[in-house]
């Protein structure tokens, strides 16, 4: 009797183990607990990267800045007013400027762009992209260069001061350019040449003032400004 006892018992106790458990409230509060856990800590071995990008842009936020963002929030935004003869070298001076400034610097060239208007129109969609300008035309008298100085933004003058004649032939040299050739070289920059009027060193509407008289000093002052980047960064 006590033998049939026990093993009775014996197989009630197996099939209890058989059975499956009742799931209770904490039992699923401590399963979401443990999975919510495991997908944190999977994301954080990958880098954590995949969360923190996904969030950052839900919420509209903008990326960590590049190298040129960074320059943009640090600079000072100038505008350069570029003066001299045509064939004086003030667009080997902006384009090497802009080249080498990776574009912190932003040429606005009116034999390209054909008016003045549109060279303003140009120079404001520039300065609201965060960056400074070269005012590549001749800007030979103080009416033309004005219109420069009305942005609210400081500018700094530099000067092309060559012989006449020099720019003369430089012009005639010119292959496929927008305004001059040898036909109209001599006529364009002696006429132009008779009302040139830079402005005075030290003019107080310019917070820098330069003259270039060679390609050497023209490649330091373009240096000067890439410079001027280093040190806003």
């Amino acid at each position: 009797m006590k033998l049939a006892e026990s093993t009775l018992l014996l197989c009630v106790c197996w099939l209890s183990a058989l059975s499956p458990q009742p799931t209770t409230r904490n039992s699923i509060s401590n399963l979401n607990n443990h999975q919510a856990m495991s997908m944190t800590n999977t994301n954080h071995d990958d880098g954590g990267d995949w969360v923190d990008v996904y969030t950052t842009k839900r919420k509209g936020s903008r990326a960590a800045p590049d190298g040129a963002a960074q320059i943009q929030a640090h600079k000072q935004l100038i505008i350069l007013v570029l003066v001299g003869l045509p064939g004086s070298g003030k667009s080997y001076f902006a384009s090497k400027l802009e080249k080498e400034s990776f574009s912190q610097y932003v040429r606005v060239n009116q034999d390209a762009l054909g008016t003045r208007k549109k060279c303003e129109t140009a120079c404001r969609q520039a300065l609201s992209r965060g960056k400074s300008v070269i005012i590549d035309r001749c800007n030979f008298d103080a009416t033309q260069r004005e219109h420069w100085l009305k942005f609210g933004v400081p500018c700094e003058c530099i000067v092309f001061n060559y012989d006449k004649e020099l720019c003369i032939r430089r012009c005639k040299e010119r292959r496929n350019h927008e305004t001059i050739d040898s036909r109209n070289a001599a006529g364009v920059v002696r006429g132009m040449a008779k009302g040139f009027r830079p402005p005075l060193p030290h003019s107080p509407q310019y917070q820098r003032h330069v003259t270039i008289t060679s390609f050497r000093k023209s490649n330091e002052i373009v240096q000067s400004y890439i410079d001027r980047i280093s040190r806003d960064y």
